[in-house]
C-alpha cells in the first residue's frame, strides 16, 4: 500500500461499489420497458434513430434488444461491483475492472443494435422497392 492508502481506500472502495452497483440497478431497470415492447417511439426514451422513430416494425425489434442488452448490462455491472467490493480490490483495480465490464457491455449493445437496425433498414427497403 502506498502512503495514505489505509485512510482512503476504504471510502474509494465503497464510492466505486456504489457508483457501479447503482448504474447497473438503474440500467437494467431502463431495459426492461423496453424488452417488453410497452414503450412506444418516443423522442425522450430509448434507442433514437430516425429510421425507428419513424416506423413502428424498426422501433420496436431495435429497442426490444436495447432493452436485453441493459438487462445484462445492470447484471454485469451490478454483479461485477459486488464481485470486485468482496475481493478486497484496490480502489483503482477496482475502479478499471468495473469501468472494463461497464463499457464492454455498452459497446456490445451498441454494436449489436446497429447491426440489427441496418438489417432492418435493408430488410425494409427491399420490400418496398419491390412492391
Amino acid at each position: 500500500m502506498g502512503l495514505g492508502d489505509s485512510l482512503i481506500d476504504p471510502t474509494g472502495k465503497l464510492i466505486i461499489f456504489s457508483v457501479y452497483l447503482g448504474t447497473g440497478m438503474v440500467m437494467g431497470g431502463l431495459g426492461i420497458p423496453l424488452l417488453l415492447e410497452i414503450v412506444p417511439p418516443n423522442p425522450w426514451y430509448g434507442f433514437k434513430t430516425a429510421s425507428a422513430l419513424a416506423n413502428e416494425e424498426i422501433w420496436y425489434p431495435v429497442n426490444r434488444l436495447t432493452g436485453y442488452w441493459l438487462l445484462i448490462m445492470g447484471f454485469a455491472c451490478s454483479g461485477t461491483a459486488i464481485c470486485a467490493y468482496l475481493a478486497d480490490l484496490r480502489v483503482g483495480t477496482a475502479a478499471w475492472v468495473n469501468l472494463a465490464v461497464c463499457m464492454t457491455c455498452l459497446v456490445s449493445m451498441i454494436v449489436h443494435t446497429f447491426r440489427l437496425l441496418f438489417r432492418l433498414n435493408a430488410k425494409l427497403n427491399a420490400s418496398t422497392s419491390a412492391e
